[in-house]
């Protein structure tokens, strides 16, 4: 027989077999990913820990057969391949040039339901913080998580679910061109961010389907200010709990007479939102602090920061927010435009020297 032909002609045992470990490693809910290093080598995560078994492949052609499957197309799929498979993976597929060999990379897409070890791991260990913003949370003081990296705001308000307990009804408002993998939610409802961001005046519009589950909780996956404002005038301080996470509200200050913690101030930022979790990194997300706003009155709300593992603040002797107790700098201030302007140091308008 001709070589072609040899080459096309289908090994329909061997496949089949292929075939049937897949699906053993999906009805597996230990397995989580799975490398498949063409002929050479078969990475299977298991059980959180990584083992390396024989390889049940002799020919590329046979990855490739796995994966033109897994892909349902008709022909090898050609170049980088993405995939999110109906199983509840996705699949990521590329050719090594270096060896011409086929590599898959299978990873198990489901929500997984949060643990207070992976808190307390983005906590930075700081049990005192952790326990600080259990107490906002049993008693429904609606928290923002805050930072300039999206999935570093999402791992950590994944993780704070963790600390509503198993009971609460939690509603899920996430983003539809991005959505956000969640378990425990009562219901998740999809917005279309883009549109609300171009249209700030269908931010009730897109509360009310979340209102209409009766949540006890509303979970944000990323809220413009908009929708910050529908949420405090339609539920108001005490009647349903929520977290959201958006980009850092605050601008950053320094009180000359009071070398710490830092100050910050904020504009248009609704008052029901008395808390924030401030979120750094991006690869490794971790907490580095928690800010409080503190009480008292005025046009200008002043913040103080509590640092994960660091000093403590004194917030009982925090001064109120009237007008004799809000500094110059503060009263002259200009609202935040965006994360840019924070994460840089001393504000160009800065306390006087």
């Amino acid at each position: 027989m001709p070589g072609d032909a040899l080459r096309r002609r289908p090994d329909r045992n061997g496949h089949a077999a292929l075939w049937g470990q897949f699906h053993r490693w999906v009805q597996d809910q230990t397995v989580d990913a799975v490398i498949i290093e063409g002929t050479r080598a078969l990475h299977v995560r298991q059980a959180g820990a990584w083992r390396r078994l024989p390889t049940p492949f002799a020919r590329d052609q046979q990855v490739r057969e796995l994966l033109r499957r897994l892909t349902l197309h008709r022909r090898y799929p050609r170049g980088p391949v993405y995939e999110h498979l109906p199983e509840g993976f996705e699949l990521f597929a590329w050719s090594a040039k270096a060896s011409a060999q086929t590599i898959l990379f299978l990873r198990r897409s489901g929500p997984v339901r949060p643990q207070m070890d992976e808190l307390l791991s983005l906590m930075q260990e700081d049990e005192a913080s952790l326990r600080l913003l259990a107490r906002q949370l049993a008693e429904g003081r609606p928290v923002l998580v805050c930072g300039p990296g999206q999935h570093a705001r999402e791992r950590v308000l994944i993780a704070l679910t963790s600390l509503l307990g198993a009971d609460r009804r939690i509603v899920w408002l996430v983003d539809g061109q991005r959505p956000v993998s969640v378990a425990g939610a009562a219901a998740v409802v999809t917005m279309d961010g883009r549109r609300l961001h171009a249209n700030p005046a269908l931010a009730h519009d897109v509360l009310a389907p979340v209102l209409a589950l009766s949540p006890e909780w509303i979970v944000v996956q990323d809220a413009p200010p908009p929708l910050l404002w529908a949420v405090a005038e339609r539920l108001g301080p005490g009647r349903v709990g929520m977290m959201a996470g958006c980009g850092f509200p605050l601008l950053r200050r320094s009180d000359p007479a009071r070398a710490a913690p830092p100050w910050a101030q904020s504009r248009d930022l609704p008052e029901i939102f008395r808390w924030i979790v401030e979120v750094a990194g991006y690869r490794r997300p971790m907490v580095e602090g928690i800010w409080r706003a503190v009480p008292g009155e005025g046009a200008v709300q002043l913040w103080e920061r509590l640092p994960v593992n660091g000093p403590r603040c004194r917030w009982g002797d925090a001064p109120t927010r009237g007008a004799a107790a809000v500094p110059s700098w503060a009263q002259a201030g200009k609202a935040a435009e965006g994360p840019s302007a924070l994460y840089a140091g001393e504000s160009r308008a800065g306390p006087p020297s």
